[in-house]
């Protein structure tokens, strides 16, 4: 049931969609069928996402023991590309369900979401890698054991950058807890050959439209 409600939480995070014009006299600000292939991809990312079905036992802070079964979302929501520039909105979803103590916990949920606003240059384009990685919220002092794989690990873009040009805010549960620039940062990926397929994407579109400045 876990997944199915994280689906509804795509659709409703979803926003408009994947946008490469944003008002109409901007139209084609993209430059051609290299920004459609970038934008696609991230289209078919908020379609696909990357989950994964946790069971944790551990004692908290509060030297309670904790048992939980749930599952994380997570997908790129929603992508702008104007120029030069990439935004990406992201979602992370934890839905679980368990025992702390002697508290049921019923279906609850921690949701994260990024806004990210990069500059494309042959820099970052070129710096473009994918990693394999556990969530945050599976720390390994959790004992946390996935379904898909023993490792926990989710499929992530990673985006680096020499200097903090990188425009991050994150919200947990909609509370901003960071708003600033960076100089690396992961995105959640549905998969290896989908990385890879967004990597070239980014890289191409990089090439042949964005001189660095």
């Amino acid at each position: 049931m876990g997944f199915v409600v994280y689906l509804l939480l795509t659709m409703a995070f979803a926003g408009g969609g994947i946008s490469g014009q944003g008002p109409p006299e901007a139209a084609g600000a993209h430059k051609g069928s290299a920004g459609d292939g970038l934008l696609s991809a991230a289209e078919l990312e908020r379609k696909t996402g990357a989950y994964l079905f946790y069971h944790q036992s551990y004692i908290d802070s509060e030297n309670k023991k904790v048992i939980y079964d749930g599952s994380i979302y997570g997908a790129i929501q929603n992508a702008e590309l104007k120029g030069c520039r990439l935004k990406l909105d992201v979602l992370i979803v934890d839905l679980f369900s368990g025992t702390a103590g002697k508290t049921r916990v019923e279906n609850a949920e921690d949701i994260q979401s990024y806004t990210i606003d990069l500059p494309l240059t042959r820099e970052i384009a070129d710096g473009l890698t994918l990693v394999a990685a556990r969530p945050i919220q599976l720390k390994r002092n959790t004992n946390s054991v996935c379904r898909e794989n023993r490792s926990c690990a989710l499929a992530w873009l990673q985006i680096k950058a020499r200097k903090p040009v990188i425009k991050e805010t994150r919200t947990t549960n909609q509370f901003v807890d960071f708003d600033g620039y960076v100089e690396s940062l992961l995105i959640p990926i549905s998969g290896e050959d989908a990385g890879k397929q967004f990597i070239g994407q980014m890289k191409s579109y990089t090439q042949g439209n964005c001189d660095d400045r």
